[in-house]
């Protein structure tokens, strides 16, 4: 639209932030240094290249789009609304590890505990905290998705605890059912979540009991509602 119009001063356009390799799945075009371009294969990998440097360096990592609406003829639904978006480019946020942090995860280590990194965030942004704060030894640890969790049986989710893994993009359900395997292992589990970098709980986890919805029994292990809300698993041997 021209600028001063009123058909422009009146449109209505949606932003919309999110997690990188979501956001850009509901994008068609991107702004580039020639004005808005077409997003073609090229484009989309150059992006999410630089959306994986950034998690390597531990900061967090949102991409902001947005939408020119076209007439509104009743109320807005999502599904209706993201959809066709025109990419604006990647917000990075560093977040560090308090310098305590470390120290206490080494106490952990030393008295046979073992954690266990669970979080909503992007793998490789996990990684780059768990590989800062010493809750990793190996030099490349297994980063298992909450999609990926989805397929497996549970004899192979088991599998994978023996090794160095951190699971991310994990919803509720996802925590829950980790919980439960550790736990058929004959391990005792607590829970904790990272405030701030700052480990924080450790109440023993409990079975949900029937009825409960999943949700409200996952609280305590998130610390809070919000699917970038980490936390850690205590397994004592």
């Amino acid at each position: 639209q021209k600028e001063g119009s009123t058909e422009a001063a009146s449109q209505e356009v949606a932003f919309v932030k999110g997690a990188p390799r979501e956001i850009l799945e509901l994008c068609e075009q991107f702004v580039g240094v020639q004005g808005i371009q077409g997003l073609d294969a090229t484009s989309r990998a150059q992006i999410l290249t630089q959306n994986d440097s950034y998690a390597r360096r531990g900061v967090r990592v949102l991409a902001l789009a947005f939408r020119r609406m076209p007439p509104r003829s009743g109320a807005y639904i999502t599904v209706n609304v993201e959809r066709n978006l025109t990419f604006l480019g990647l917000m990075a946020m560093l977040d560090p590890a308090r310098p305590e942090v470390a120290e206490a995860i080494r106490v952990c280590k030393q008295g046979g505990i073992r954690m266990v990194m669970i979080t909503g965030d992007y793998g490789l942004t996990a990684e780059s905290l768990a590989r800062r704060v010493g809750m990793l030894s190996g030099e490349k640890a297994l980063i298992v998705t909450g999609a990926e969790l989805d397929q497996m049986d549970d004899e192979r989710v088991r599998s994978l605890l023996d090794q160095e893994v951190i699971f991310a993009r994990m919803a509720p359900e996802h925590k829950l059912r980790l919980v439960t395997a550790f736990q058929e292992r004959g391990e005792v589990v607590a829970g904790g979540r990272l405030v701030e970098g700052v480990v924080e709980g450790g109440e023993q986890r409990r079975q949900v009991p029937s009825g409960q919805p999943r949700r409200e029994a996952d609280a305590d292990l998130r610390g809070q509602p919000g699917p970038l809300a980490k936390s850690i698993l205590l397994v004592v041997k």
